[in-house]
């Protein structure tokens, strides 16, 4: 059946291993959670690999707080439910996340906050230790990752969530893993949180592993069971589900105020033309042919052949093709695609837009194509 999906494209950079990357996002395609962000697809394009993901429109639990939201304990008990049941789904897999953080926990307009990028730090890269710094167990700095790895990282974001910082914050790798292996486990002040949120952290930042808390044990913590146990049965959060509402009513210009993307995304929302598999295939297909030429042959084709072109407005054009290398000045950050109500094909040429936050696709019906 074909239908209109919301997908998120996330280019990362080629690498030597990206073998190893594809073969890790194969893997994720098998993971099916409602606490887990859906993984499509994933293919080379020019010197990146693009990953075809499920799209969350309210964006990361990081970008959230960062743009200037405190969060109440009782979203904070929330989201953590969400995050001890999408890791025991991954650890019930003999799977490890690997780079546990706020950036990497999208919230999702349907009420649950949903875990991303697991794994795939490390696949980009097998010659640097996986994940970052800020949120790394003491194990994991040398290289002796294992589940109880991110139940630290979740004790740590947690710390970040409730008092909007990184106690690690402003530290550079060395530091923190000095920090981390020799100082006291950071922890919340119990004049500020209640005493079961505070115990809960403190299981998850034990150093040594074997007094760390596992995932199953912190799903019976009195500061989460209820919690979890209401997740389980509904896969919904009445709390999230209003805290979703009240993100998307923010402004799109708040939002990219808000925080830099790490990685150069493309989103297109509603109006993409997918069957499964089957459509899964068609969009592959379709990206990695080199030419940039529109798939179908149409009356009103947009040729951007510069950066000075991205500045006119043709709204009745059937196509656009970008060609490779437009779109790299750094005042170009975002791109209006209203005006093009019968857009059908949108072709994006190699190397273009690398300042541009995002682009999103907004209501547009027509849209079969994006490559």
């Amino acid at each position: 059946m074909v239908s209109d999906v919301t997908i998120a494209i996330k280019r990362v950079k080629k690498t030597e291993s990206v073998r190893e990357l594809e073969k890790g996002v194969e893997s994720l395609k098998k993971c099916i959670s409602p606490f887990i962000v859906r993984y499509s697809n994933v293919f080379q394009k020019g010197d990146e690999v693009w990953i075809v993901m499920e799209y969350c429109r309210c964006g990361s639990v990081a970008r959230i707080i960062r743009n200037g939201n405190r969060l109440t304990e009782e979203q904070i008990r929330e989201i953590t439910s969400c995050c001890l049941l999408g890791l025991n789904y991954l650890h019930n897999m003999n799977t490890i996340h690997g780079d546990f953080k706020p950036d990497n926990l999208l919230l999702s307009q349907t009420g649950v906050v949903k875990m991303c990028d697991f794994g795939l730090a490390l696949k980009q890269n097998q010659e640097r230790i996986c994940g970052t710094p800020a949120y790394m167990a003491p194990e994991a700095f040398e290289g002796k990752e294992e589940p109880k790895s991110d139940v630290w990282s979740l004790g740590i974001t947690l710390m970040e969530l409730a008092e909007g910082k990184n106690p690690y914050a402003g530290c550079t790798a060395e530091v923190v893993k000095k920090r981390v292996q020799e100082e006291k486990s950071p922890a919340l002040s119990s004049s500020k949180w209640s005493v079961e949120l505070v115990d809960f952290v403190n299981r998850c930042l034990k150093k040594e592993v074997r007094e760390r808390a596992s995932v199953n044990e912190l799903m019976s913590h009195s500061f989460v069971k209820d919690s979890v146990a209401r997740l389980k049965e509904n896969d919904s959060s009445k709390l999230l589900h209003e805290l979703a509402e009240k993100v998307g009513r923010m402004s799109e210009e708040e939002m990219s105020e808000a925080t830099k993307l790490n990685l150069c995304e493309m989103t297109v929302i509603g109006g993409m033309k997918t069957g499964g598999v089957k459509g899964d295939k068609e969009v592959v297909e379709s990206v990695t042919n080199e030419c940039v030429t529109p798939v179908a042959t149409y009356e009103n084709v947009f040729e951007m052949n510069t950066t000075d072109d991205f500045y006119e407005h043709y709204a009745n054009s059937d196509a656009i093709v970008v060609k490779n290398g437009v779109g790299n000045d750094r005042d170009v950050v975002s791109w209006d695609m209203n005006v093009y109500k019968n857009l059908k094909e949108l072709i994006i040429g190699d190397k273009c837009f690398w300042y541009m936050n995002g682009l999103e696709l907004e209501g547009m019906s027509v849209l079969e194509k994006l490559i």
